[in-house]
């Protein structure tokens, strides 16, 4: 597998209700392998813990859960430990070489 390359940042969006104004904050990045994985990318989902890590760089945590509310209420958990989020563009590309004919 070849190298991974960022190819866009993830913010979280947040809605001040007093300024009424979006407040943005680091939520993680999309990964992509163009030249070997056309069409798909990564999701890295990671929030600034405010400490600082090794070589002064702000220390990040990951993603290891999500709970989602269906319309009905019902609450579904979803471990993300073992996990990690793939996107498929869906717009013109070419054949994936891991493709199966």
């Amino acid at each position: 597998m070849g190298k991974k390359t960022r190819v866009a940042s993830l913010s979280l969006a947040t809605k001040n209700e007093e300024t009424d104004q979006y407040e943005y904050d680091n939520f993680g990045v999309l990964l992509a392998d163009t030249e070997n994985y056309p069409g798909s990318a990564g999701a890295i989902i990671e929030i600034e813990t405010g400490n600082t890590g090794e070589d002064d760089y702000p220390e990040r945590a990951k993603l290891v859960a999500c709970k989602f509310l269906a319309p009905d209420g019902e609450e579904i958990l979803v471990d993300m430990t073992e996990s990690f989020i793939n996107i498929t563009f869906w717009h013109a590309i070419e054949r994936s070489p891991k493709a199966k004919d």
